[in-house]
């Protein structure tokens, strides 16, 4: 689970092996495995970046 901001400044977590893809437009736009779109103030570094810390800690 990683944390992001949404464009309304609100912090969500997201369970990142449901994200499917991620685009920037200028937002970044998540799409998840369900077919859901979230729209988050991160950039896609950011969220890679938030992703594989979070797998390192799964796999120490």
């Amino acid at each position: 689970m990683i944390y992001l901001r949404k464009i309304n400044d609100k912090e969500i977590v997201i369970n990142c092996d449901k994200i499917e893809s991620i685009q920037e437009s200028p937002d970044t736009i998540i799409l998840l495995s369900n077919g859901k779109k979230i729209i988050v103030k991160n950039s896609i570094d950011e969220i890679v970046e938030k992703t594989v810390e979070f797998k390192r800690k799964l796999y120490k």
